[in-house]
This record gives C-alpha cells, sequence and structure tokens, in this order.
C-alpha cells in the first residue's frame, strides 16, 4: 500500500507520461487503444477507461468504481463521499464534463486548478480547441471556460481513494465482513469508519497505512491481535552486483515474482514483472532498448519489440530504485540497481498478495 501523497504523485506522473504515447489509438478513430485493452474491455469510447488504467497501472485500481460510464462513476463518487462539487477542484482529481446538464465525458487527472484555472490531462480528447470528448488522443487541456456558463460545464470531481489496490480493498472487505468487490463501496466505507471509531482512529472512512495496518496485522490504534511471529528462512546467495543480469539475476527475480526459475525471462515473466511494476501487461518490452541486450542477457529476444522511445517497464524499474535518467533504457546502471535491491531487500520485486 502506498500512502495517499505518493500514489496521487505517482498517478499525475503518469498521465504526464501519456502525452509523448502517441498514437493512442490504431487506426486512427477506431476507439482500439492499449487503456481499454489492459483492462480487458472492448474498443470503446475510453475516456473513464483511460483514468481507471492510470489508477491500475500506479497502485489505486481499489479506490475507484470498474465502470466505463462517466454517469455511473459520478454515482458512485456520491455514495463513498469522493465527489466534490464544480468549484471544488484538487489535484489527481478526475473531471467530470456536462454538456447542457448532461454528463458526457471524463478528464483524468487535475494537474492545475485554482478559482481562475482549470488544467486536467484527459484521455480520448483532442488537441483542437473546444472538443471534450472521442478525439482519440490524451492532450494536456485547458477547462478554465467551463468554469462558467456555457453548454460545456464542468459538473464536479472525484477523489480517488489514492493508494489502494485492489487487493488491499479486498483484505480490508474480508477483514471487515464485507462483500468482496475489490474496490470502495458505501457498506466499505462506514465499516471502516466503523472499525476507526472503534480504535480511536481518525474515523474517515479511508483504509490508509495506519488503518490498514490496525485491520490487518492488529497494530496501531491499540486494537486487534498481535502480528504473527514468522521465522526466518535461509538467506538466498547474494547475486554479483555486475551490470550483468544474467541467469543467476533473472533466477532471483523469477523466484520474487513467484514463477519457475529457470533463468530466461520470457514472455510470462515480463507479463508477471509488468503487473508487479504496475505498467501494461502484455509480455513485451517495447522501446528502444539499445542497451538491453549486454546488460539483460536474460531477457529473450523475442519479447523485445524496438523503436520509438524507452521502454514503461524499465522507466517505472528506473523511478522505483531511484536510477537516473528515467529513461526507459536498460544499461549497466539499471541492472547493477535490480542486483543490490534484491541482495539488500528482501522484498525487492516480492509478488504482492
Amino acid at each position: 500500500m502506498k500512502d495517499y501523497a505518493t500514489a496521487r504523485a505517482d498517478y499525475i506522473a503518469w498521465c504526464r507520461d501519456q502525452l509523448g504515447e502517441a498514437p493512442w489509438e490504431v487506426p486512427a478513430g477506431s476507439n482500439r487503444n492499449d487503456y481499454s485493452r489492459a483492462l480487458g474491455r472492448p474498443a470503446q469510447a475510453w475516456c473513464v477507461d483511460f483514468a481507471q488504467a492510470g489508477l491500475e497501472a500506479t497502485g489505486s485500481g481499489g479506490g475507484i468504481i470498474p465502470t466505463a460510464s462517466t454517469r455511473a462513476h459520478i454515482a458512485w463518487a456520491k455514495t463513498v463521499g469522493r465527489h466534490r462539487s464544480r468549484t471544488r477542484p484538487a489535484l489527481g482529481a478526475l473531471v467530470a464534463v456536462a454538456k447542457n446538464g448532461t454528463s458526457v465525458h471524463t478528464d483524468g487527472c487535475v494537474v492545475k486548478a485554482s478559482t481562475s484555472r482549470l488544467l486536467a490531462i484527459g484521455g480520448n480528447t483532442s488537441n483542437r480547441g473546444g472538443s471534450t470528448a472521442d478525439g482519440g488522443g490524451v492532450y494536456l487541456n485547458d477547462r478554465t471556460y467551463m468554469l462558467g456558463s456555457g453548454s460545456y460545464r464542468i459538473y464536479g470531481y472525484t477523489l480517488p481513494f489514492f493508494g489502494l489496490t485492489r487487493e488491499d480493498v479486498l483484505e480490508v472487505q474480508g477483514t471487515l465482513g464485507v462483500a468482496r468487490t475489490g474496490y470502495m463501496t458505501a457498506k466499505t466505507v462506514a465499516a471502516v469508519k466503523a472499525f476507526q471509531k472503534r480504535h480511536g482512529l481518525v474515523a474517515d472512512g479511508f483504509p490508509g497505512p495506519t488503518t490498514f495496518s490496525a485491520l490487518t496485522l492488529g497494530t496501531g490504534g491499540g486494537g486487534g491481535s498481535k502480528a504473527p511471529v514468522v521465522s526466518p528462512k535461509p538467506q538466498a546467495a547474494k547475486l554479483k552486483v555486475d551490470g550483468v543480469f544474467g541467469v543467476a539475476s533473472a533466477k532471483a527475480l523469477e523466484g520474487r515474482l513467484g514463477l519457475k526459475q529457470d533463468g530466461v525471462l520470457d514472455a510470462a515473466d515480463i507479463r508477471a514483472w509488468q503487473k508487479h511494476e504496475g505498467t501494461f501487461v502484455d509480455g513485451v518490452i517495447d522501446g528502444q532498448v539499445k542497451a538491453i541486450d549486454k546488460a539483460f542477457p536474460a531477457i529473450k529476444g523475442s519479447v523485445i519489440k524496438r523503436g520509438g522511445g524507452g521502454s514503461n517497464l524499465l522507466r517505472q524499474v528506473q523511478r522505483n530504485l531511484s536510477v537516473k535518467p528515467v529513461d526507459g533504457y536498460g544499461g549497466s546502471d539499471l541492472a547493477k540497481a535490480m542486483q543490490h535491491a534484491i541482495n539488500a531487500n528482501s522484498t525487492a520485486f516480492k509478488k504482492k498478495g
């Protein structure tokens, strides 16, 4: 689980990253896009899918209802107390747009908000002035004019429960005996509030790190049972930190991800790794990965798709391991950082859930 501020910052950064990922629909005008595909949805109007794919990718997939409908999305936000009126924007919030009073579109992320200026990144929008929906791209939109009284107006904003994965929500719901949906519901919020009141926590219905710890481990808030004592496991042999991610390093990564340890990172391994890092899950390292051949010989050549910019997967790993520059290129510096992380941190790359 991420804390709220970190998860929100990661989501905003992800949305900004998508501005340079054109083409977004292939072919143009088809509504065939990676965001809907990543969610297992068909080609469709994808403004909400863009936002949800980003939340899934950055560790907040359980913090929003899984719907492609702007109207259903608004209704859910109101039931769980995450809806804000059109005069109360917030960074990272999703923006519901109405035309002549009827909701028609969702911009994915507020990036600048004041009483006189509103900028938001939206999926399936256009850079042609005034367009609000079905534009086929991801653009930074100036929505200031929608704060007025024209036919296109801001309906309101939704603040996701940033930092909650689907697995986090399922664990909370299972612990509290609430229907397991994998996303926050009104009953889940009510049950969390009741738990927080019983344990002397801030009763806001948000199962953040302190509440989550009290719920699942019995720590914090003075309630629950103590965390179980776990016998230490034998320590694995240290990897050689040489910047060449070969068979031994691959086996260590596969072991952390709960995969068969054969020392070859094939498509199934890449999918598991992408899922762990929160990027699109397609089993392909997609990008201009010139350095990867020498530094990552364990990666099977057939899963590398060359061309374009750096790999989204490797870029996310660079962020997580504080490797700079964050460019998505898989050089020896990244291989060394991964080897060091596996040696020094028993939870690095560990399978979640």
